[in-house]
């Protein structure tokens, strides 16, 4: 077993990532009302899984080859895609030969996590524009350990005193949209209790040619399961990934999280959203 150099992922925080997407979201859970807005006043232990059992999680790990058991880190850590165009990179069935064709892309600054080397290639387990977890072999090349993306700040901390992490926890897309819009959100496949804040991980992933039309400020809003509350407002200037560091008023069981366009066109584009590093009390 090959070991990581540095930067590795805690593998609890892998375990909690996989574990929690294996219960499907439920299509009704939520109140979708806005409760409060702009102009309002107001972790288990679990079994380790092995780094094979990983890859096996993926939907599509059965059309992509294995590596090889010495292929395999001792732990599965976090990188970051780094397309040279700014947009993405391609995904591979196999360690990347000059005859081998794609089969996906992974988006440019989306996180991946790396189960194994095979030459100059990683075995990595990424989530799609859609939330499905796939696997792929990518060039080693095309991912870096700094994130590569913009990063915006929505409130502040005022103590880190016992504060999890509980992981990457990314959900599934509504089948409803969000209150007087064409808008899809996230929902958590299992409420976080005592949710305290969360990262963001925002992209438009749609090569528009009019961005006058698709770009500009973004209202984040969350959902404990009574109704929507607005918890601010970022810049979405340029394209590209986004990181949004969003830190709750109070405590509360996050369901859910929607992130709308404030532009001339709010439908006029595609985009992804997933939560990461998702902190409670």
């Amino acid at each position: 077993m090959k070991r990581t150099a540095f930067r590795l992922l805690s593998l609890l925080l892998v375990i909690v990532l996989f574990v929690s997407l294996s219960v499907p979201a439920a299509a009704s859970g939520i109140n979708n009302q806005i409760k409060s807005g702009p102009s309002s006043s107001s972790g288990q232990q679990r079994t380790a899984p092995t780094m094979s059992g990983l890859f096996n999680k993926a939907s599509n790990s059965a059309k992509v080859k294995q590596p090889k058991s010495e292929d395999y880190f001792s732990s599965a850590f976090a990188m970051y895609a780094s397309a040279p165009m700014g947009h993405s990179i391609k995904s591979f069935d196999h360690w990347v030969t000059d005859d081998n064709s794609h089969f996906g892309y992974i988006y440019h600054g989306s996180r991946v996590y790396v189960l194994a080397e095979h030459g100059s290639s990683y075995c990595v387990l990424y989530y799609t524009e859609k939330n499905v977890l796939q696997v792929g072999w990518v060039p080693s090349e095309r991912l870096v350990y700094d994130y590569p993306g913009r990063v915006y700040q929505l409130g502040s901390l005022a103590s880190a005193s016992g504060v999890v992490n509980q992981g990457d926890l990314i959900g599934s897309w509504s089948k409803d949209n969000f209150v007087r819009t064409k808008t899809k959100f996230t929902l958590l496949n299992e409420p976080v209790k005592n949710c305290v804040g969360f990262t963001l991980d925002y992209q438009l992933i749609t090569k528009s040619t009019d961005k006058d039309k698709v770009l500009g400020p973004r209202s984040v809003y969350v959902n404990d399961g009574s109704g929507w509350t607005w918890v601010g407002d970022f810049d979405y200037s340029a394209q590209g990934p986004c990181h949004v560091s969003v830190v709750l008023d109070s405590p509360m069981d996050l369901v859910a999280v929607a992130t709308v366009p404030n532009v001339r066109e709010p439908n006029g584009f595609t985009f992804r959203q997933s939560l990461l590093d998702v902190l409670s009390r």
